[in-house]
Order: C-alpha cells, then structure tokens, then sequence
C-alpha cells in the first residue's frame, strides 16, 4: 500500500511538474503572439494574408489609413479588395496574384506597382511585395503581403519630371545662351542658341 501510494505520489509530482512545464510554454507563446500583433497591427504599410482561395486572412489596421475601408470590411469579403483595384491595373495586378499563387514564387514576380481607388474616390498608388506561406509541414497557405502608399512619391515624381519638361522647353526656345557645366568643369549641357555662335 505504502509503496502503492509513493507511486501515486510521484505521478502527481510528474504531473505537477509537466503542469508548470506547459504554463512556461503557454505564456511564451503569449508573449510571441502579443509581440506578433504588435508589430502586425503598428505597421505603416498595409499587411494581409491571401489564403489558397483568395480571400483575407488577416488585414492590418493600415488599410484604412490607406483606403479608408477598415480591416473588419476586407476581412472575409474578397471582391471588395478587388473592387477597389484601379480599373487600368486590374489585369496587371489579377495576372500577379494568379502567378504567384500558382507558382508560389517570390522574388521579382512578389513585386509590382499598381493603383488602387480609396473608399473616398482618391486615386492611391501602391507598391506591393508578397511572398509565399508555408506551414510547418510545407503545406503552402497563400500570400503575406505588404503594400506601401506611394501616391506622394509618384506625385513629387510627376511634378519633378513636369518641371524639367518646362525648363527644357524654356532653355530649348530662349534666345540667351545657357549651360550647365558639372564640378569637374565638363559642360553636361548647352542649349540649340550656343550652336549659332559656334
């Protein structure tokens, strides 16, 4: 009996101890998962998971900022994503997604520019890189996705390349003479006027 009950004792003691063992593993993966959705849910750029049948997984809180749609609206509801697709992109972007999804590729074919139309009308441009999911036991789970607004960038952009087109107008049709001469002393450019004096 007596050693009936030691028996009983240390199965207790081993339980006890797998108990505590669990717990330390439990809060661990806690403090992962909490650490996770912090990074997740901060993001500036907009994160979001496409499963296998093209529908969102999970959707960072950056899409609304970005859209102004929020995260609960994307989140089960595939063709609103694709509604806000910029017409002009649509096949652009629709070709990256059944490309990536079926070849399961990253690398350059993760990364493509396309416009998107917030919530608001406003046109939005975005540069968008995703890559393949995989379980742990290689069992391929969709896309994780970031996408970046870029519409200022594209916008400064536009107007730099506007300006050189007036200037070069400008230094193209002025009757003075007009160069650029680099830090070495090397003329980079002079306009059609120094011609007639040469």
């Amino acid at each position: 009996m007596n050693e009936l009950l030691q028996n009983k004792d240390k199965e207790i003691n081993f339980l006890k101890q797998e108990i505590e063992k669990l717990k330390k593993e439990n809060t661990i993966l806690k403090n992962e998962s909490v650490k996770h959705k912090i990074i997740a849910e901060s993001s500036f750029d907009w994160i979001y998971w496409l499963n296998t049948k093209n529908e969102i997984e999970y959707c960072s809180p950056a899409c609304e900022r970005i859209t102004g749609i929020s995260q609960d609206e994307f989140i089960g509801n595939k063709e609103l994503f694709f509604k806000i697709i910029h017409p002009d992109d649509f096949d652009k972007y629709l070709n990256h997604v059944t490309h990536s999804h079926l070849n399961h590729t990253d690398s350059a074919n993760g990364d493509i520019r396309y416009r998107i139309i917030g919530k608001s009308g406003e046109v939005k441009h975005l540069h968008h890189i995703c890559i393949p999911i995989y379980n742990s036991d290689g069992a391929y789970l969709g896309r994780l996705s970031g996408n970046r607004d870029i519409t200022e960038h594209v916008n400064n952009n536009d107007l730099l390349f506007h300006s050189r087109q007036r200037y070069k107008l400008l230094a193209e049709t002025i009757s003075d003479f007009i160069w650029e001469v680099d830090k070495n002393g090397i003329y980079t450019y002079v306009n059609p006027k120094v011609e007639s004096i040469l």
